[in-house]
């Protein structure tokens, strides 16, 4: 699926900030693979040792959708395509296999960009102007 995002500011520093999430989460075998699954183990521990401290209460719950919302954003499931487009300039940069949290963003923009399209259409002078 594409996803675009419409920029109005500097599209190349943002065109890298998605390609270092990109990288980030490329699912290799890396140090941020290790750290992960070190951090969410020692927080299963945790919260298994909660649980006997307390047992009325279910940590181990909030655990297992943490880790299910990480991998449907983030996980090697969720790449999607991404379009970034300078409002301003025109300039386009294409992003492919990026993390699926870059669609939410791409999603909020689109929407944002829609609508202020739309008001300028629906509030715009007889003479044409357009604020953007």
């Amino acid at each position: 699926m594409d996803f675009t995002i419409y920029s109005i500011g500097n599209t190349e520093f943002l065109y890298e900030v998605i390609m270092g999430l990109r990288r980030m989460f490329d699912f290799g075998f890396s140090s941020l693979h290790i750290l992960v699954g070190a951090t969410a183990l020692l927080s299963l521990m945790a919260l298994v040792v909660k649980s006997w401290i307390n047992p009325n209460s279910n940590p181990v719950q909030s655990w297992f959708i943490g880790l299910f919302m990480f991998m449907l954003l983030c996980g090697p499931m969720s790449k999607v395509d991404v379009t970034i487009e300078s409002i301003r300039t025109g300039q386009v940069y294409y992003v492919d296999d990026a993390p699926g949290i870059v669609a939410i963003a791409a999603m909020m923009t689109s929407g944002m960009y829609g609508l202020s399209r739309d008001y300028e259409d629906s509030f715009a002078s007889t003479d044409g102007y357009l604020a953007g």
